[in-house]
């Protein structure tokens, strides 16, 4: 009788941790499957640009194993980009810390801008160009059938949350 009341303890207690696992499991893939960003736009070979917030927006790449990274800095802001089957471009802008989402809009019409230019199949990144630099090298690396430039400053058509 004894035996039988701490079977029955025993059992009760591992029913509760595995409810308790099964719970905290489905919070863990909900929160994980919401991502970190507002939306993503999906570009050529693994790469795309991402809006975690209305100051960070950024381009970034993924491996076919999931992983992968950034190619902008988190204090660069991508503005605008553009890209064709091998090559994607960014503009991007260094914004004030305390800028509010109402004046990002007009900040980018007097910003400093910076390029990048990513070949997207051999992830080669020419980064902080000049708007010199940046249409010598287009030039030099005959890039064309860019696509027209896509602001950020709004969730661009075809991406998605």
């Amino acid at each position: 009788m004894i035996l039988k009341l701490r079977l029955r303890k025993s059992l009760t207690h591992v029913y509760r941790l595995l409810v308790l696992f099964v719970l905290i499991s489905a919070v863990f893939v909900f929160v994980c499957s919401c991502g970190l960003s507002d939306w993503d736009y999906d570009l050529p070979n693994g790469y795309y640009v991402a809006r975690g917030n209305y100051k960070w927006i950024f381009l970034a790449y993924a491996n076919s194993d999931g992983l992968g990274g950034t190619v902008t800095p988190p204090e660069k802001y991508v503005s605008y980009f553009a890209y064709n089957e091998v090559y994607i471009v960014a503009q991007t802008v260094m914004l004030p810390e305390e800028i509010e989402p109402d004046e990002i809009e007009t900040f980018l019409r007097h910003a400093k801008i910076t390029y990048y230019v990513v070949n997207s199949e051999t992830r080669e990144v020419y980064e902080e160009l000049t708007e010199e630099e940046y249409e010598t090298l287009i030039s030099e690396l005959q890039i064309t059938n860019l696509c027209d430039w896509i602001p950020t400053i709004t969730k661009p058509k075809g991406a998605w949350t």
